[in-house]
């Protein structure tokens, strides 16, 4: 789970609840002015990401490491990022069908012959 960040981000959201951060009023309305979302929106974020956590645990401990990778996997392009390279903001909705397109597009490929470049020895 160590690896995953999707998984470990939950974690960070979750044991800073677990500290109080989002106890503090102060700290919830700057959240909500830097993220540009109502704090109703941010208290919700902050309870997806407990609850993720929390079943990432009892999947983790129950199934296993390998077998919770495939349940929860790695994002391999970031929102910031596929907006970066499409030159304006996307919708959940083409995130969702972007990340149903790309395993079927030519992007492993390009990705396996990138890696196969690399140099052992650097």
């Amino acid at each position: 789970m160590w690896t995953n960040d999707t998984v470990q981000f939950a974690r960070l959201i979750a044991e800073l609840e677990a500290a109080g951060a989002f106890a503090d009023a102060r700290i919830t309305a700057t959240l909500s002015a830097s993220m540009d979302l109502a704090i109703d929106d941010v208290i919700d974020l902050k309870t997806r990401a407990v609850r993720l956590w929390e079943d990432a645990k009892s999947i983790g401990h129950a199934m296993g490491t390998e077998m919770w990778e495939s349940l929860y996997p790695r994002q391999l392009i970031t929102r910031a990022q596929a907006e970066s390279w499409v030159g304006r903001p996307l919708s959940d909705g083409e995130m969702d069908r972007l990340d149903d397109a790309i395993p079927n597009s030519s992007i492993p490929d390009a990705v396996g012959a990138i890696v196969d470049a690399f140099d052992d020895n650097e």
